[in-house]
């Protein structure tokens, strides 16, 4: 019974850590220098995301999965769920930030995903067998898709004049 509501506990804990952690992180995404994260992508993929579109995307609804899936993960026990919430935020912090920001500085955000790696390593140490490859590979895969997706956006949407006023933008974003 007491180990029960330790391990309880426990994992009440990582569930309320691990959305903490990705609310700090999009705040420091969304406030950072080098921020909002939408804008600092899309001037990497040459893309403009309009700013409404980017907050709802990219604070609002990463945040919002990432927690339901830390729900899944710590409080539903699902191994998949735990690979997938692992495994994007170790795609977040390798490819969104460390990587990224040896393209293009300053990199909102990049200081948080050290709590990103905190988290990952308790994990492995707490609960080293529970964790799906399958999910580590979709969540990592997530993150690691985004700036090509981008891209792709990009060159489907570009034609004339567009181009231009998207030039236009990206000059703007990287003098701001």
């Amino acid at each position: 019974m007491l180990y029960q509501s330790l391990t309880s506990a426990l994992l009440l804990t990582a569930f309320v850590l691990s959305v903490a952690f990705s609310i700090i992180h999009a705040l420091q995404e969304l406030w950072d220098d080098g921020g909002p994260i939408w804008r600092y992508f899309g001037s990497i993929a040459d893309v403009r995301i309009p700013d409404s579109l980017g907050f709802w995307l990219f604070t609002v609804g990463l945040t919002a999965t990432l927690a339901t899936v830390s729900w899944l993960a710590y409080l539903e026990g699902s191994a998949l769920a735990l690979g997938v919430l692992l495994g994007a935020r170790v795609g977040d912090a390798l490819v969104s930030h460390w990587l990224l920001a040896t393209v293009k500085r300053p990199n909102p955000g990049l200081s948080t995903t050290e709590l990103y790696v905190a988290e990952v390593v308790c994990v492995l140490i707490l609960w080293p067998g529970e964790i799906s490859q399958l999910g580590v590979v979709l969540g990592a895969g997530f993150f690691a898709s985004i700036i090509p997706a981008l891209r792709l956006l990009g060159a489907l949407t570009t034609t004339g004049s567009a181009n231009t006023e998207r030039s236009a933008w990206k000059k703007q974003s990287q003098s701001a």
